[in-house]
């Protein structure tokens, strides 16, 4: 096998595996599926659309060619018609690899949306939402009308022109790409700001969210390289390929934390049930150790266990507004408050 079809089908295998994962994970917990994961489901139909034409392009071959590899054709050869074949699948590639970004981009949209509404206006989230689909559609828009007409993207004898190489759409899709990611990871920098946490719980939350700069670099790299070696489509398949499977890995990365932060809170909470208090744990002298803060018992963070939430929003309870809870009233009127 071709080694470079054998790392793009090794990178499209994991990806799956890590949307199957996810959906696993939340079926597991007997929670409902929200946006997130149905969008999850939608990946996995891409990428199995993905793993069945990317073959093709890499065996068969494309119309992406130097001119003299171009000039050794033989009219009428079975290579020309096989390459026709691979150019007509290269473009179904490209279809689905701007579907495998932006279904990332949604997933990881709606894990945001869950966090942040008590931040922003429903009609803010609804334009970030929008933005995302019109971006979507000019994308593919930009794919399919480089050239003109659309049977030259096939076209091998002759000599199509420079829209076989998709110069255009590469720095087209590349640009709304990395100005998506840029997008997403402004919609949490003012709730990271305005959130009242220690500073290192700050720096966790803020590289979990801000992975997208991750993404950013490598579809850079990406856009380099191919520029580089704008005749070989290994290349290219490869490098975008390499970011369909980090765009899948930092979309479902926050959703993979909150499944193991709820695993771990009701491993606790059974842990407490068995073992309560007041049991063998003693102090000296007696009195019942007290049981260790729960991230729902310091107000910072409220893990929920609702159908709808992801596994975990933020609140503006202490730790946001620095404001504390009020005291508890008497439960009669008239009673005397316990002091």
């Amino acid at each position: 096998m071709d080694d470079v079809l054998a790392a793009i089908l090794a990178f499209s295998i994991i990806s799956v595996v890590v949307l199957i994962c996810r959906l696993t994970a939340r079926a597991l917990q007997k929670v409902r599926f929200d946006t997130g994961d149905y969008l999850a489901l939608l990946g996995i139909l891409v990428w199995g659309c993905f793993l069945g034409v990317v073959p093709g392009v890499i065996l068969l071959g494309t119309n992406n060619m130097t001119a003299a590899a171009r000039g050794a054709l033989v009219p009428g050869s079975d290579e020309v018609g096989r390459r026709e074949m691979g150019s007509k699948l290269l473009l179904a590639d490209r279809v689905m690899y701007i579907s495998t970004l932006w279904v990332s981009k949604g997933i990881i949209w709606a894990f945001y949306a869950n966090l942040i509404t008590q931040f922003y206006s429903l009609r803010i989230l609804r334009i970030s939402s929008a933005g995302l689909v019109v971006t979507y559609l000019a994308t593919i828009i930009a794919t399919l009308l480089e050239c003109k007409p659309l049977r030259l993207y096939w076209q091998v004898i002759p000599d199509p022109g420079t829209c076989v190489r998709a110069l255009i759409q590469l720095w087209c899709v590349g640009g709304l790409n990395i100005g998506t990611d840029l997008l997403l990871m402004g919609l949490l920098i003012p709730v990271l700001v305005k959130v009242q946490l220690p500073w290192y719980k700050k720096l966790g939350l803020s590289f979990l969210f801000c992975m997208g700069t991750f993404l950013v670099a490598i579809t850079a790299v990406r856009i380099a390289m191919t520029v580089s070696q704008s005749h070989s489509q290994k290349v290219r398949s490869l490098w975008g390929t390499a970011e369909m499977l980090c765009a899948t890995c930092v979309a479902n990365a926050p959703a993979f934390y909150a499944s193991m932060r709820k695993w771990y809170m009701s491993s606790a909470c059974r842990r407490r049930a068995v073992n309560p208090p007041g049991g063998a744990d003693l102090e000296p002298g007696g009195v019942p150790a007290a049981s260790p803060p729960t991230p729902s018992s310091t107000g910072l963070w409220k893990w929920s266990s609702s159908n709808k939430s992801p596994g975990f929003t933020l609140t503006a309870g202490t730790g946001m507004s620095g404001q504390t809870q009020p005291r508890a009233q008497p439960e009669a009127q008239g009673a005397p408050a316990q002091t």
